[in-house]
């Protein structure tokens, strides 16, 4: 913000070394270390391969779990459930205030899955893209869930499930 606020007003100085990176304009002077250390390994934990996967339309399902999420909200972890089987995603979620059931239709491949996630996890994801298309890819209901762009590697997000009771 600090930036953004002065580039069209004043000049801005950014200053490196080894250890701190240093930000001055005419009035402030923002200073930060530097993380120290090797960065995680992430691409350790990015699935290599997938049981279930679901192509579907971004807009539709974020859509579906905003209102999933109304009742989600009144439980623990706003907690959705999505059973994924041939041809659809059917997205549920159940609270003392009742219960809301949807279902989209989706081109899918692989075994049929049922899994649970933070709501709010899900939908800070699909409103922070653009993409109309994008891809689930999951492994079981216990590991995480890849989300990524139909086409391209513009993004990738990892959201880890929430454990559900069977039913």
């Amino acid at each position: 913000e600090l930036i953004s606020e002065s580039i069209q007003e004043e000049k801005i100085t950014i200053l490196l070394d080894e250890k701190k990176m240093e930000i001055k304009t005419a009035d402030t002077r923002v200073i930060s270390r530097l993380m120290e250390g090797e960065f995680i390994k992430y691409a350790d934990i990015i699935p290599k391969s997938h049981k279930t996967r679901c192509v579907l339309d971004r807009g539709e399902m974020l859509n579906s779990i905003e209102r999933a999420s109304l009742l989600a909200k009144e439980g623990k972890n706003n907690l959705i459930k999505v059973h994924i089987e041939e041809g659809s995603m059917e997205i549920t979620s159940r609270s003392e205030e009742g219960n809301v059931r949807e279902k989209i239709s989706c081109e899918t491949e692989g075994e049929e899955m049922v899994i649970g996630f933070n709501s709010k996890y899900i939908a800070d994801v699909l409103k922070a893209l653009d993409e109309e298309e994008i891809v689930f890819e999951m492994t079981s209901s216990t590991s995480p869930c890849l989300i990524k762009p139909l086409e391209g590697d513009a993004f990738l997000y990892l959201v880890l499930p929430v454990r559900i009771a069977a039913s």
